[in-house]
């Protein structure tokens, strides 16, 4: 599993403390789990740039003892080599992904509605060759459900066919074929 680098780091307990979420004795007694679900707790707290974190199980070799990394990729699998055979000391975790998360390097302008099942968001079709919203959707896997030439930001101005082509900034509404 793969964080990517992280833009954050931090120790848990003192976090906690510091932002009241818990008292010196609550994490005095803190254990791995503890520590783990306070990282998560944490994560969520940074909002849509953290999206996962590494959590390290007693790191010595930075200064201050640091063991929650937030990173603002989703964890990603990957089938690299190592020479460590052990990882119960470092682990990766990561945020659930929306649709809109899955559009995210499709995505050129801002989204105007994220949920589980859909997606809606103002796409730049002339960008890559003159797309429709079929095509701007199916590059993440996709299909696209509904479409709009965009009145000011999400404001939608009238419904198009998802199939047209080419108009410069249109809401695309995505949702799983």
């Amino acid at each position: 599993i793969d964080g990517g680098s992280y833009y954050r780091q931090l120790r848990v307990a003192a976090e906690l403390v510091k932002l009241g979420l818990a008292t010196e004795d609550e994490v005095e007694d803190f254990g791995p789990e503890d520590k783990i679900r306070g990282c998560a707790k944490l994560c969520e707290l940074e909002g849509d740039v953290c999206r996962g974190f590494d959590w390290r199980k007693n790191r010595v070799k930075s200064s201050p003892l640091t063991d929650c990394y937030f990173n603002t990729n989703f964890p990603t699998y990957t089938a690299t080599s190592t020479s460590r055979n052990n990882y119960e000391d470092w682990l990766c975790f990561t945020k659930e992904q929306t649709l809109c998360d899955k559009l995210s390097q499709t995505l050129t302008l801002e989204v105007c509605l994220s949920d589980p099942n859909v997606c809606e968001a103002k796409a730049d079709l002339n960008e890559n060759g003159r797309e429709s919203c079929d095509s701007w959707c199916g590059r993440s896997g996709l299909v696209c459900d509904k479409a709009w030439n965009d009145k000011n930001g999400c404001g939608k101005k009238r419904k198009i066919p998802c199939s047209k082509t080419g108009k410069k900034e249109s809401i695309c509404s995505c949702k799983i074929g």
